[in-house]
C-alpha cells in the first residue's frame, strides 16, 4: 500500500546542540538494536557511490558535527547562523531498493515562523523486501514505534502511508496504522476509543487500527478520523455538525489543518499543536495542544513531502 514512514513531531522545542546530540546517539542506538538494518548509516551524498564513502558512526562527536553542519544560515555577508532554527540532519542506510531506509531529524527549532517545527521521519523501506518483512511485524513496529516515542518525546507521531494519507481530505490530519498522542492531545479523549486497540505509551496513547500496516484500509482509518472528528465536536460550542454530511470526511480542526503533511520525512497522522490559538475550547483531542505543541502542526505538510523526496532519493 504505497511507501510507509514513521514520523514523529513536536511544536517548538529549543535544545542545545548537546541535547539534539544525546537524543540522536541514544535513538540510533536503540533503533540499530531492534533490526541490523538500521545499524548502519551514512551521510546523504550527491550520488550513492559519493554516500557510500560517508559512514555515519553513532558516536556523540560525529553526531555532533553533523548537527551543526545541518544548522540554517542566512543568506547575508558572512552567513550567520540561525539559531532559531536548531539543527537538521540526514541519513541512509546503505541498501538499495527494496530495503533502502531514509532518516531525517529536525530538532531544538524555537521560531514562531508558521509552517516550521520540529521532527523525526523514518521512510520506511517496501513491506515486500526482505527488511521490510521483519520491520512490517506487530512487535518489531511497537518497538521502533516505542524508540521514536521514548528519545524524541513528541508531541504526536505515526505509522503510515502515502496512499492511506492521500485516501483522506486535505483539510485536516491523516490517521495512519498507528497513531500516538501524548497526553495533553488526548486529555478530553474518550479512553479507550471504542473498538480501537489502544495502550499507554511513554506521555501518551498509541491507537493501533488491526496487526498489520498493509492490510488498513482507508474506511479503518475515515473511521478512526471520524470517531476522533466526534469526539473533540461540542454541542455547546466550536464547529458546527453539517447535516447529511460523511463523517468520515468532516473537518477536523482547523489546527490540525496547518500541520496536516508536516514533518521532515512522511508524517501525516491525527495530532496537533495550535499555530494561532484557532482551536476552540471544545476542539476535544485538541484542547491542551497549544500551550504544548506550539506551532508543531505547521511542519505536518513539510514533514511528508519531505519524506516522500528521500523515498524517491534512495
Amino acid at each position: 500500500m504505497g511507501s510507509h514512514y514513521l514520523g514523529a513531531y513536536w511544536g517548538a522545542r529549543p535544545e542545545t546542540l548537546e541535547q539534539c546530540t544525546d537524543r540522536c546517539v541514544s535513538f540510533l542506538k536503540r533503533i540499530g538494536s531492534v533490526d541490523p538494518a538500521l545499524g548502519t548509516w551514512y551521510q546523504k551524498g550527491r550520488s550513492r557511490r559519493d554516500a557510500l564513502r560517508k559512514p555515519v558512526e553513532p558516536t556523540p562527536v560525529r553526531i555532533r558535527d553533523l548537527l551543526l553542519a545541518g544548522r540554517n544560515r542566512r543568506d547575508l555577508g558572512d552567513r550567520p547562523v540561525v539559531e532559531e532554527l536548531g539543527f537538521r540532519v540526514g541519513m541512509w542506510n546503505g541498501s538499495a531498493s527494496p530495503d533502502s531506509v531514509g532518516l531525517s531529524v529536525h530538532c531544538g527549532c524555537y521560531t514562531a515562523v508558521k509552517g516550521l517545527g520540529n521532527a523525526l521521519v523514518l521512510n520506511l523501506p517496501s513491506p515486500e523486501g526482505e527488511v521490510g518483512r521483519r520491520l512490517f511485524t506487530g512487535a518489531t513496529a511497537g518497538a521502533l514505534v516505542e524508540a521514536v516515542v521514548e528519545s524524541w518525546e513528541p508531541t504526536w507521531a505515526t505509522w503510515t502511508s502515502h496512499e492511506l494519507a492521500d485516501t483522506q481530505p486535505t483539510d485536516g490530519g491523516v490517521v495512519g496504522w498507528m497513531t500516538y498522542l501524548s497526553d495533553p492531545l488526548i486529555h478530553r479523549l474518550k479512553v479507550p476509543l471504542d473498538g480501537y486497540d489502544t495502550k499507554r505509551l511513554g506521555g501518551g496513547l498509541l491507537i493501533t487500527l488491526g496487526e498489520h500496516p498493509t492490510a488498513v484500509s482507508a474506511d479503518g482509518v475515515l473511521g478512526l478520523r471520524a470517531a476522533l472528528v466526534t469526539l473533540r465536536e461540542s454541542p455547546s460550542g466550536g464547529e458546527t455538525r453539517r447535516t447529511g454530511a460523511d463523517p468520515r470526511r468532516r473537518r477536523l480542526p482547523s489546527s490540525l489543518d496547518r500541520h496536516r503533511r508536516g514533518g521532515g520525512g512522511g508524517g501525516v497522522v491525527v495530532g496537533a499543536g495550535v499555530g494561532g490559538g484557532v482551536a476552540s475550547q471544545a476542539a476535544g483531542f485538541v484542547s491542551a495542544a497549544a500551550a504544548v505543541a506550539g506551532g508543531a502542526l505547521e511542519l505536518f505538510a513539510d514533514a511528508r513531502r519531505e519524506g516522500g523526496r528521500e523515498e524517491r532519493q534512495h
